[in-house]
């Protein structure tokens, strides 16, 4: 098998490398399996060049993903030393047991929904205006939280002062 198998419309793409990537394209329902080998230790770029329905990524490292868009969202589990680039709308993203994930969000994407768990090291960059020069931000996604019960016996949580400005 080539180190990596992909086709514009592919509902995976399996790659010889260890990883798993499954594309949700306009003509499938549902996420297919796919090859997968542990030990997934190299740098690969996949450019997506047309929207599609999903993405998810499982069990990757030092992976860069590029998508034109996306309908329902971006997953990424069990990876590390990721990079997601999104070039028009995506409504959500979802990073699940990842060690380090810079995710770059476009002016169209500025509502996009991320949500994290059991992951570190987490950074999303963004344009600071809808001009095409604008410069770009990096912030940190929250990874310690505090928690308090309160007088309704509610237990309420804030963003660690770590991350204040």
């Amino acid at each position: 098998m080539p180190a990596s198998a992909f086709t514009t419309f592919s509902r995976t793409v399996p790659l010889a490398l260890g990883c798993e990537l499954h594309f949700l394209t306009p003509h499938s329902r549902a996420f297919s399996p796919t090859h997968h080998q542990p030990q997934c230790d190299r740098d690969i770029v996949i450019d997506v060049t047309t929207k599609v329905k999903g993405v998810r990524i499982d069990a990757c490292h030092n992976v860069t993903i590029l998508v034109q868009g996306a309908l329902s969202g971006m997953e990424v589990v069990n990876s590390k030393r990721m990079k997601l680039q999104v070039k028009d709308k995506l409504p959500s993203v979802a990073i699940d047991k990842t060690d380090g994930c810079v995710v770059g969000l476009p002016w169209a994407s500025r509502d996009a929904v991320i949500t994290t768990s059991k992951s570190s090291e987490m950074n999303v960059t963004f344009p600071v205006s809808e001009s095409p020069d604008a410069d770009w931000v990096e912030c940190p996604i929250p990874e310690q939280f505090v928690s308090k019960i309160n007088a309704n016996n509610k237990v309420t949580s804030h963003v660690s002062e770590l991350y204040s400005s």
